[in-house]
């Protein structure tokens, strides 16, 4: 460990320079070894603040993501109790938008304040400021101001510019001034334009001037890159040949998967020229390509839903709600809100009287007081992705990535000779909930102690897994550690949340497990989008999160048992 320790730290210190390769390798190697000094974590930051501002600019986006998320992993602290250098503000239950605050946090203190380009801010305050009388001018002078922006980049940068601040008459003016200079513009260009045709549909856009756009990029590229193809769907959707946006899609699909909007793009197209199975087809394929639906394509849907005669709205309301709940989506409350109202125009002998309502840890409607069917996995579905998991995630495409061959089939004979259990401890997880930098292996044994006692009181089996080092923890609490859970240690270079999550799932459907980690990576290495429902399904029902340790001893735990979404509750009442 201590040879580690000094590597890590030397090498900070004297390298003049780091890559980004580099800086991520470092600030890897911080997370593995909690131990490095604070010296060395200083020099790492100030490392990586060096490398990102070093950065090409069509890199930084990308590579400061990566970034923020190695400083999120090491500068974020567990949560302990307030006697053991809590952070007070934590303790709370974890959820998706936290993260991204988080991120964004940590993102201005990490990066700290870097200085804008200055091509870039003319640009901006050019575009925002509602253009300018002399285009020719001002591109002179953006190019004067360094190479940032070049003579083949400057012309998409501005129309791109105007995307993103939703300036189409800036962006037509701009698209006259090259037509009117004899200058065709390029086919980065001229996608782009597509786009901001898209975003600034209110504004009166030339169905032609779309067409010929597209027309003059298709009479250049037989095959679109996946952004190029992404803005002609964009731009398409405004006119009546969108369907060819299917072609698109499947163009994409040769480099790379659609995003999210391009597919929601041709799901509203679907709909609003009548075209509901092949909406539907889009929604399917979406779906299998783990992308989700935006609220436009659920109000495409209703919609639809309205032209259509009375006597079949009723099935076709039935039918988006089996769609919602076959594939786990959550509306939003304004979707729910029109699902709602059409349901309360329903001419039928039973008139529909609808009102939000929220939902019970067990299942139980507060409105109506039934219950909603369970999440549980079927036992087929269980069984796939316990099989799945080992082959996909434990295993991978490389086993030294995680563990050893040796180490892995160690595990395997452990399991079978240690069932059954109740619940697996991620050991380190529990005992670093004091704080990596303040703890010290007194106060993290004995946190783990205190949750170990916690089952054993409630007669609940136990297994415990942690990696070798922990071996010299004070006897005083690991001794009770060893006497009243079955213990596994990794070696301390493995990966042990892939080992967590599978002892859970070979110890059967009954089995859970306590960590705070969300397991978000875990589930993204799963290839099939329904094991990765079925995960995220599983984790709900089987995850403990340490939320504090008392003096005392006493564990507060967070059960992680949820029911999957809110939704409105409808009541049938025939009407008196």
């Amino acid at each position: 460990m201590s040879c580690n320790i000094t590597k890590v730290t030397s090498a900070v210190k004297t390298a003049p320079f780091f890559t980004f390769q580099q800086t991520v390798h470092f600030a890897s190697s911080y997370i593995i070894i909690p131990r490095v000094s604070n010296v060395a974590k200083k020099c790492i930051i100030s490392r990586a603040t060096q490398a990102i501002n070093n950065l090409k600019p069509q890199l930084f986006v990308g590579s400061r993501k990566t970034v923020n998320t190695i400083a999120r992993l090491y500068s974020s602290r567990p949560i302990a109790s307030n006697q053991r250098d809590t952070r007070k503000e934590d303790k709370e239950w974890i959820t998706e938008e936290r993260l991204n605050q988080e991120e964004e946090t940590l993102s201005n203190e990490f990066v700290g304040k870097r200085r804008e380009n200055e091509q870039a801010y003319m640009i901006h305050n050019i575009v925002t400021g509602g253009g300018c009388a002399d285009w020719r001018a001002m591109t002179e002078e953006v190019l004067s101001k360094g190479n940032m922006i070049n003579s083949s980049s400057i012309h998409a940068v501005i129309i791109n510019a105007c995307c993103s601040h939703k300036k189409f008459d800036v962006g037509m003016s701009y698209f006259n001034h090259l037509t009117s200079l004899g200058e065709e513009p390029n086919i980065a260009t001229k996608a782009c334009f597509l786009k901001l045709c898209y975003l600034c549909c209110d504004d009166i856009v030339d169905e032609n001037l779309i067409l010929s756009l597209y027309d003059s990029i298709r009479s250049k590229c037989s095959i679109l890159d996946a952004t190029t193809a992404e803005n002609a769907i964009f731009g398409l959707s405004r006119t009546h040949r969108w369907g060819e946006g299917v072609e698109l899609l499947e163009m994409i699909k040769v480099t790379c998967t659609p995003n999210h909007l391009s597919y929601n793009v041709m799901v509203k197209a679907a709909f609003d020229h009548t075209e509901a199975a092949l909406g539907w087809d889009i929604m399917s394929d979406m779906l299998r390509h783990d992308r989700r639906p935006m609220p436009m394509a659920y109000h495409a849907w209703l919609d639809y839903l309205e032209k259509c005669d009375a006597g079949s709205k009723m099935d076709l309301l039935e039918q988006m709600l089996k769609f919602l709940g076959r594939n786990d989506l959550r509306p939003t409350e304004d979707v729910a809100e029109r699902i709602k109202n059409l349901f309360e125009l329903l001419n039928r002998d039973v008139r529909w009287k609808g009102s939000f309502s929220t939902v019970t840890t067990r299942g139980e409607c507060k409105s109506c007081r039934k219950h909603l069917l369970p999440v549980n996995l079927t036992k087929k579905e269980f069984e796939d992705l316990r099989d799945a998991f080992m082959k996909e995630v434990v295993v991978g495409s490389n086993v030294f990535v995680k563990t050893s061959p040796e180490e892995l089939q160690e595990f395997k004979t452990f399991l079978q000779r240690s069932r059954p259990f109740d619940v697996v401890i991620d050991g380190l997880n529990v005992a670093y909930s004091a704080g990596i930098s303040k703890g010290n292996p007194r106060i993290f044994s004995d946190m783990l102690q205190s949750v170990v006692r916690h089952f054993v009181s409630r007669s609940q089996r136990v297994l415990l897994l942690g990696r070798k080092h922990m071996l010299a923890w004070p006897r005083r609490y690991m001794d009770y550690v060893h006497s009243n859970a079955q213990v596994f240690f990794a070696q301390n270079i493995s990966q042990d949340d892939p080992f967590l999550l599978y002892a859970t799932m070979h110890g059967g459907p009954n089995t859970y497990f306590l960590s705070r980690d969300l397991m978000r990576g875990h589930a993204f290495l799963l290839r099939d989008v329904n094991l990765k429902s079925c995960f995220r399904r599983w984790q709900q029902q089987h995850q403990y999160q340490l939320i504090y340790i008392e003096n005392n001893g006493r564990v507060k735990l967070k059960v992680n048992y949820i029911v999957r979404f809110v939704w409105p509750a409808l009541l049938a009442a025939k009407s008196a």
